[in-house]
Formats: C-alpha cells, structure tokens, sequence
C-alpha cells in the first residue's frame, strides 16, 4: 500500500489521500460482514484531480459508467437481450467520474426520485418495481444478494441536495479534495500522463489482489476506544445531515419574532456506524493489521466532515478551532455571511443539540454532548490547550473574561502567561488582551 501511495505521490502529488479513501471502501468488500454497499463521492473544484484518482481504478473488477439513469438499474424492455444494470454491477465497484449531473435536477421531486431509487439499492438486496404491462408482468427486477460499491465525483453542490439526501438517510459519503495541492517541484510533469498513470494502475491492481476475500474480521481485537470515537462520529454525522425546518414566527407586541421549527428527523445512527466501521477496516487491511488504529479513524474523521453540508461543516470546524466558543460577529466575519443567516444556521444546530446559543451575549459555543471534538482526542482537527486558547484570542482587543468564560473552569491563567512570555499575545490593560500580529 505505501508503494501506491509513493507512486501517487510522485505521478500526481496531492492525490494520495483521496487514492487511500477509495481504496479503503473498495476493500472493505472483502468483509464477510460486507451487508450494506458502500458509496463514496469526492468533491471539488474542477481540476483538482477527482478524474485522475478515479481513473486509476481499471479492470474487470471495476464498471465505469460515464452516463446513466436510475432507470437503467432495472429495465421495463421486454424480452431484453441484455442484462440490467443492477445485474452488471453485483459484486462489482462502479465507478462514475461525473456525478454532477445526478446532483443537479432541476426539480427538487426529480432529485427525491432518482435518491430514492439509489437508496433503495444501497440496500443490497436487489431492486423491484412495477411496468404497468400486465402482458408482460407487472413487476420486475431483481432479489437476492446485490451488494457493490461506487466511486464517484461531482463539484460541490447546493443546499437542496442536502436537504434531499437528509430525508432519505447516510447512505452516500463524501470526501473533499483541496485545490491548490499541485508541488512546487515540476518534476513530476516531464512523464506523460498515460505513462504515470498506468504505472499507478499497476500498483492498485497488486494491492487489491492479495488481500483475501470474504475475510472474517475479529471485532474482539479491536482497539474499543477508536471503535467508541466511530460510534460518536457516527452520531454526530446524523445529526449534521438531518433536515431542519425553521422559519420566523409572528412578531411580538415589541415587534420582535422568534424563530418557530419542526423536530428535526434524525436517523439511527446504526447503519452509519456500520459504514464508517467498514471503511476503517479496509483502510486497515490494506497495512495488512487485523485491527483498526488511530490513523483509521483519522481518515474516517475526515469523511464524516466532508459528508456533513458545508455551512455546518465550517461552523463545527470554526468552533473546535476556537476552543469550543465564538460570537457571532466573528462566525460572521468567517463565513462572509450577514448575521442573519448566521442566526439561523446556528438556530439549526442548537435544534439539533450540536450548539448552544445566547443570542442576548451572541456567542455560540458546542453542546456538552460534543465537547469531545476540543476536550478528547476523538478528531483529527482537535488542538492542544495552548492552541486552542491562542485561537480563542483575536487581533482585536477581547476581554479577559470572555476568554475564560470560553474554557468551562479549565485553569488557562498559566497557558495565558505562557503565550504572554512567548511574544504571541499581550495584554493592552490588565483586561484586555489581544493576538500579536
């Protein structure tokens, strides 16, 4: 596996990660426990290499399908030749270098229809629906056993896929490949890209060959803690990717409304477990380990931020950078969004139990049940104490007590010295202090 990814990296530096995360899923077919198929899309901009890890993945084992339907996974042709999709792809990885167009129907019912067919496959038990032509039989398709996986890419897309996709559940994941990667040393351009890719090709090919099939995975060897941290990532994704209805209610006799919601349907989190189970397992077997690290779940970690919708993904991410806590205004300048819509998007995630908020102090800081993302070690993005109370000081002048209101009794006086001593902040009065530039 590291002469893969040695390869990657020579031939097309930066790719190496997303390279690893498909492999991990394709891999992960080889698990007797392999019920549920897994799907993983990348996202990016274009051009930042989501073909180009994809293309890697070629053989027998592999279907590419550049173009499709949700109704070419069951035929309605009578007396067809040629067999269906589904029936194609059993036991198989399919492989779509372009998913934007699935992404982007122009109707939000064309996309809720095309997502429940793909649900309903992801199922791995086949696919039935109805023809209408009682000559012929009204129903068709396929039971039984149709397990699979999918490597796919679109660009980002908006908010009403999400919203899609929350109503009918995990079962597509996502991982984000950053621009701008591409090595300072050219080097790696003077080999043409035929010749570089198929020697990657070739590496890929040799790894997935030795590692055995239906391998029966001894989850009493695992490290209980890393499979307790997927249990919490498992969680905290449901909640990300649920659906929340919120909108102004009728104004007040000061002429002040408050935002009113539906609850919020979130979904068990079982069968998301299961999946970043699985995809932790294969990243294992390919180092050849019988069971999962912390390196694993690191992996993991960044699948379930880049399969969370992007507005909340900043959100989290901004807050376990700053200690847990911020206000508005600097959620506001962070995200280059007015504070209304900061409102709401934070109204969202103190719905669903992720943030709390004060709009009266306006700050917003994570629920208890996700401190762990700053006081645990249970993400890849978790920082040092130090770290995080130099992240929870800005460039501009900020009390001395709201800093230390951020950090829920923990004694961060000595890391304040600490900071003073090393030149990266100063104290403008005995209560204010602020960021060295």
């Amino acid at each position: 596996m590291r002469r893969l990814l040695g390869a990657v990296e020579k031939n097309f530096p930066g790719l190496s990660g997303s390279v690893e995360v498909c492999m991990s899923v394709v891999n992960a077919m080889n698990l007797k426990d392999y019920e549920n198929p897994l799907g993983m899309i990348l996202v990016g901009v274009p051009s930042s290499g989501k073909t180009t890890t994809l293309d890697m993945f070629e053989g027998d084992f592999f279907i590419p399908l550049d173009d499709w339907t949700p109704e070419a996974f069951v035929s309605h042709v009578s007396k067809k030749r040629k067999k269906d999709l589904l029936e194609v792809m059993r036991h198989k990885c399919l492989v779509t270098a372009e998913m934007g167009p699935f992404f982007s129907k122009k109707t939000t019912e064309d996309l809720s229809r095309a997502v429940a067919y793909i649900v309903r496959i992801f199922d791995g038990k086949g696919f039935m629906k109805g023809t209408g032509n009682l000559d012929d039989g009204a129903i068709k398709g396929h039971r039984g056993d149709y397990r699979f996986s999918w490597l796919g890419a679109t660009t980002p897309f908006s908010n009403k896929v999400w919203n899609v996709m929350g109503k009918l559940g995990n079962r597509l994941l996502f991982y984000n490949l950053e621009a701008g990667k591409m090595a300072e040393d050219l080097d790696w351009r003077k080999e043409r890209y035929s010749v570089k890719m198929a020697e990657c090709q070739k590496h890929v090919r040799r790894v997935l060959r030795v590692i055995p099939y239906s391998y029966e995975w001894d989850d009493g060897n695992d490290d209980r803690e890393q499979v307790f941290r997927i249990v919490k990532l498992s969680i905290l994704l449901c909640k990300l990717r649920a659906v929340v209805h919120v909108w102004k209610g009728e104004k007040d006799e000061s002429g002040k409304s408050e935002y009113e919601f539906l609850s919020p349907m979130i979904e068990d989190n079982k069968r998301c477990f299961n999946q970043l189970y699985l995809i932790a397992r294969g990243r294992a077997m390919l180092y050849g380990r019988d069971r999962i690290s912390k390196d694993d779940v690191d992996m993991v970690s960044e699948i379930v931020k880049a399969s969370a919708p992007y507005e909340r993904h900043l959100i989290l991410t901004h807050l376990v950078e700053n200690g847990g806590s911020c206000s508005y205004d600097e959620m506001s300048e962070f995200l280059n969004c007015s504070p209304a819509n900061i409102t709401r998007i934070v109204k969202k995630l103190d719905i669903l139990r992720i943030c709390e908020h004060d709009k009266f102090e306006g700050h917003v800081k994570l629920s208890k049940d996700f401190s762990w993302l700053v006081n645990g070690t249970s993400m890849k993005i978790c920082l040092s104490l130090e770290d995080r109370v130099l992240a929870s000081i800005h460039k501009h002048p900020t009390h001395i007590k709201d800093v230390i209101n951020r950090f829920n009794g923990e004694d961060i006086e000595p890391v304040l010295e600490k900071l003073k001593a090393n030149g990266q902040i100063m104290f403008q009065t005995p209560t204010m202090v602020m960021r060295n530039a």
